[in-house]
């Protein structure tokens, strides 16, 4: 977590942030718990200073692990890099 704390400056741009995952290529997956944008978010390594480039995918990890929705959101963003409106098939 350091390292890539040191690499894109996360938690200055992010300080309310918890990284939990990434792709092993540009995608971070990381919690954000500041009240008003409360949820789970993807987002490139090198755009998480800029929250236009954040895409919430759920609102918490239960949401993320039980919602269709939620899942299909992740599935789309993790394959194609963008949300295709459907289930990618």
């Amino acid at each position: 977590m350091k390292d890539f704390d040191a690499t894109v400056g996360f938690f200055e741009d992010c300080p309310n942030g918890f990284p939990f995952g990434d792709d092993i290529g540009d995608v971070v997956y990381f919690y954000v718990d500041d009240g008003t944008d409360t949820g789970i978010y993807m987002a490139e390594k090198s755009m998480t200073f800029d929250r236009d480039f954040w895409y919430k995918i759920a609102g918490s990890f239960t949401e993320l692990f039980t919602s269709t929705e939620a899942q299909r959101l992740f599935r789309n963003f993790y394959r194609y890099g963008c949300d295709k409106g459907t289930d990618g098939r």
